[in-house]
């Protein structure tokens, strides 16, 4: 009991003293301020003593933290780790060049442009891309790659395989094209040979036929007529690509012709470095039999007449020749021939004499007539086209005159034979005959 008394006496002192203090403040503040309720609430005033001594009893206390275990720390450090070194792989690291942007670069349209190929007999030019692929991509020094391509090109000769080594360089953060090398070019026929392209180069073939019985080819059909007929792809006995080429030959005479085949072998040889891709090389030529021997050519047409001579039967006075027949010629139309029988039908244009013998040689005289003759009807050996012909009309007023038809080796040529009676300067009833001799030439 006691003890209680004396907390109660000590409250009361308390609570007295206070009030105290609280008056004299009042008094002290100025006339002019409005009164402020400064009433201070001590700790002990408003809290019962029985709580004040449960409060003293029982203090604030912090809460406890928990600490973070090891292996969390280990984690999160290794996770900061792996950032940091990311971003520094992603600065230091180069950029990844793929074979997609490889292919993207490659510029075909350049390499369309060359001539891929050097082959004598097919053509080397035109090529098109018809399909690309990067291979591999390798280092090549600090900063530089090297990409690998294949490429593949066809014109109407080849199919083309070209090896391409492309350069790059590391510009800042990108690659960038450089040069590039071709490191092999193969080339495969997919035709024949060209057929003009050997055609062109028909002396060359004939240097491989062997000559004949002293002939050679190319003297047989020189200025002759030549057409590829057969031409196709195979292989020899040792799988070699070939191609075998037939050319029908033909020329034709003044009264012969030729007609035979020569048949070529081409043999394809792959090429041997990065610039050469491969090419045709003539092997061989052999000529048909029936290539060596002539035929009576068909003599239908046109025929043209050159003065080769003229001379008369004078022998002591007037023995000038008459060149009447050197500007006006002879014309032969052949409009019908038989190869078996020789009969030939014809209209003939040539220069009759109808005067006497002159003392010196004249471009041309009075008494000279030009006589045309139409469908005149000749029978000629048709081994040798040789034939005589006295037409009706001979000896009227275009005076008398004979045709003749002979073959020279080989050249075609007319006699034309005139004159009028009672001519002859010596005998007056003679007559002084001109024979004159044309070439004749296919007009």
């Amino acid at each position: 009991m006691g003890s209680a008394q004396a907390w109660r006496e000590t409250d009361v002192t308390t609570d007295e003293l206070q009030t105290e203090q609280d008056e004299v403040a009042r008094d002290d503040a100025p006339a002019s301020e409005e009164p402020v309720d400064k009433t201070v609430i001590s700790s002990t005033t408003a809290i019962p003593a029985d709580e004040r001594h449960q409060l003293k009893e029982e203090p604030f206390e912090v809460p406890e933290v928990t600490p973070m275990p090891t292996w969390a720390l280990g984690v999160m450090f290794a996770a900061a780790a792996a950032i940091v070194a990311a971003i520094a792989i992603a600065f230091l690291t180069p950029p990844t060049l793929a074979l997609d942007r490889v292919v993207m670069d490659f510029d075909a349209a350049e390499l369309e442009g060359m001539e891929l190929s050097d082959s004598v007999y097919a053509v080397n030019d035109g090529y098109k891309l018809v399909g690309e692929q990067a291979s591999g991509i390798e280092d090549n020094g600090t900063g530089h790659k090297v990409a690998y391509i294949d490429a593949a090109f066809e014109n109407e000769s080849f199919s083309v395989v070209m090896g391409i080594e492309q350069a790059y360089e590391l510009v800042g953060r990108e690659w960038v094209a450089r040069d590039y090398r071709i490191t092999h070019v193969d080339a495969l026929p997919i035709a024949p040979v060209d057929a003009d392209l050997v055609l062109s180069d028909i002396e060359k073939v004939f240097t491989k036929v062997a000559p004949y019985r002293g002939s050679r080819i190319e003297e047989v059909y020189a200025g002759g007529e030549f057409e590829v007929v057969e031409n196709a792809l195979d292989k020899d006995d040792d799988g070699n690509i070939i191609c075998r080429t037939t050319i029908a030959m033909h020329r034709t005479l003044d009264l012969s012709q030729y007609d035979g085949e020569v048949t070529v072998t081409f043999r394809f040889y792959p090429g041997a470095a990065s610039s050469d891709a491969g090419t045709w090389r003539l092997i061989s030529a052999d000529a048909s039999e029936e290539s060596w021997t002539p035929s009576l050519a068909p003599i239908k047409g046109t025929w043209l007449g050159v003065l080769e001579s003229t001379t008369n039967t004078n022998l002591i006075l007037d023995t000038g020749r008459c060149m009447a027949g050197l500007s006006a010629g002879l014309t032969l139309e052949v409009t019908e021939f038989n190869q078996s029988s020789g009969r030939m039908t014809a209209n003939i244009t040539f220069v009759a004499h109808n005067h006497a013998g002159i003392p010196e040689d004249s471009e041309g005289t009075d008494g000279d007539v030009v006589v045309t003759l139409e469908g005149q009807v000749v029978n000629l050996d048709p081994k040798t086209l040789e034939g005589s012909l006295v037409p009706l009309e001979s000896g009227g007023e275009q005076g008398s005159f004979q045709i003749d038809f002979y073959n020279d080796d080989g050249v075609w040529e007319a006699q034309v034979t005139s004159g009028i009676a009672g001519s002859d300067s010596v005998f007056a009833l003679g007559m002084t005959e001109f024979v004159d001799v044309y070439v004749l030439e296919r007009g």
